[in-house]
């Protein structure tokens, strides 16, 4: 089966996230062989007849016991002109394999948000968590290896009778325990310019260049990500890069873009570590440019 595979983005509106004020960032170990995480879903799924049950298996990758993992959160668009959200699965087996110590589980689910680029879709938002014991501690292994979240199910309904959906991952997260990563450093630049509000130009199908510079002034070595969120009127893209930052070391993170049709864009850069984001603190700087694109 082909599978969609997705890091771990910067993106806003958490459900959860007051949950979890008390963690902060999860830094990587000082290597930079060590591997994100992902998490993978199938790229569709073919519907049954109306009133049958159809499957959504939710996945992790690259888990390491030493990252102290504690709780998944991601958000599934799904049509509900197509399908009914149906109970859950109880949590995967990568899961329930990290609570045993006295530990236990807790499934979080909301169904009733709009999706707002597809008219007719609703979001799926679920957190799976693994909270401590009655002491308030955790014990190892925490999540290790590769495996199954959760399983997603829906109702088929009539509309949605031998469809094809397609399946997309977002608002991914993953909570860890480790303190002491931060994020310094700004000058979001879109073609070499600087200059909030102010119009940047360009042409249908030339390439601009986004970056921003970024300083690791925490205490541990930390993958860092910029994002680069592109909006129109007429549609929303996203690119991004990731690297590898150690202790105490500045760089430019980069990314490329080109435009097919020509507006007015606003470009907003986001500097976050892929890991466990919250928009309120330090580590996450975002600030926003205009791009103006003319025709040829």
């Amino acid at each position: 089966m082909k599978l969609l595979k997705r890091l771990v983005t910067p993106l806003v509106a958490m459900v959860f996230i007051s949950m979890f004020m008390a963690f902060q960032i999860f830094p990587v170990a000082a290597t930079p062989s060590l591997p994100l995480p992902t998490l993978e879903a199938p790229v569709e799924i073919t519907l049954g007849a109306a009133g049958s049950t159809v499957s959504i298996d939710i996945s992790a990758r690259n888990l390491v016991d030493g990252w102290e993992i504690i709780g998944f959160q991601l958000s599934v668009p799904f049509n509900a002109e197509w399908l009914t959200p149906w109970l859950p699965s109880p949590p995967g087996d990568i899961i329930l394999a990290a609570v045993n110590g006295g530990e236990s589980t807790q499934t979080i689910i909301v169904n009733d948000v709009p999706y707002k680029p597809k008219p007719g879709w609703y979001l799926t938002t679920v957190a799976v968590l693994i909270l401590p014991d009655d002491a308030g501690v955790y014990h190892s292994p925490f999540p290790d290896g590769d495996g199954i979240i959760i399983t997603l199910q829906y109702k088929v309904k009539t509309a949605g009778a031998s469809k094809t959906m397609p399946i997309e991952l977002i608002n991914t997260m993953i909570l860890a325990r480790v303190l002491n990563a931060e994020l310094s450093g700004w000058k979001f630049k879109v073609n070499g310019k600087t200059g909030v509000g102010l119009g940047h130009k360009s042409t249908v199908g030339a390439p601009n260049t986004f970056e921003v510079q970024v300083s690791n002034i925490g205490t541990v070595d930390v993958y860092v990500r910029a994002t680069f969120d592109i909006v129109s009127a007429m549609a929303v893209e996203s690119v991004s890069t990731d690297i590898y930052l150690p202790v105490g070391q500045s760089t430019v993170i980069s990314a490329t873009w080109t435009a097919s049709i020509p507006g007015h864009y606003e470009i907003t850069g986001i500097l976050c570590h892929p890991l466990f984001i919250i928009p309120e603190m330090p580590s996450t700087r975002t600030q926003t440019l205009r791009l103006d694109v003319k025709p040829l």
